[in-house]
């Protein structure tokens, strides 16, 4: 037993046009008819829901009510306080590399370049290629 909703999909998304069988035509119409009042039916539902609504003095305008809440505990009990950036001493820290980085930014006191870790060989390289 194939369901009929896949058949009309699948007929529908056919390329090449091809001549529907009477049979498949009254069962297409029943299956998109049978769509049609599932849809009629959730929509008479909503605007019935919507009339009690009214009746309770709740305006149409009035937005939708907020989803329950869910169970479980909350995220701010589970993991507890969360630190701030005083309390990990992040001001502190940045401070200190600032403060690092004005006063060594590649240069010496004496203004030459501090060149400690870099072989003779690449200071020869990009000497020559500029």
């Amino acid at each position: 037993p194939s369901d009929p909703l896949d058949e009309v999909l699948s007929q529908a998304s056919c390329s090449s046009p091809r001549e529907v069988d009477p049979e498949e035509d009254e069962e297409l119409e029943a299956v998109a008819q049978h769509l049609n009042q599932d849809f009629l039916c959730q929509v008479i539902q909503g605007e019935q829901q919507g009339d009690e609504r009214v009746g309770e003095g709740v305006t149409e305008e009035a937005p939708p009510p907020h989803p329950p809440p869910r169970g479980g505990p909350s995220l701010a009990s589970i993991l507890g306080p969360l630190p701030s950036a005083a309390s990990l001493g992040l001001s502190e820290s940045i401070h200190e590399c600032i403060a690092e980085d004005k006063d060594s930014d590649g240069k010496s006191e004496s203004g030459e370049l501090d060149l400690d870790g870099i072989d003779d060989n690449e200071i020869e390289r990009v000497c020559s290629s500029s």
